[in-house]
């Protein structure tokens, strides 16, 4: 099932849904990063329609797989 997509706005990318991250308990002294590394898994692209459906667009980008797969 698909879930999430990556489109291009006027403000940039959003990811929907959106994503949420709770972090706790870091030190408040200690720099601290957060990195999250988004891999596209499927050569496909979905759009989200007029009628409230999202539906598959073909995609003609070759990208390569993920490592360890």
């Amino acid at each position: 099932m698909h879930t999430s997509e990556m489109i291009t706005t006027r403000v940039g990318r959003r990811i929907f849904p959106h994503l949420s991250v709770n972090v706790s308990s870091l030190d408040p002294k200690a720099v601290c990063s957060i990195v999250i590394d988004l891999v596209q898994l499927q050569p496909n692209t979905m759009t989200y329609n007029r009628n409230g459906a999202w539906t598959f667009r073909e995609s003609t980008a070759q990208y390569p797989p993920p490592e360890g797969t």
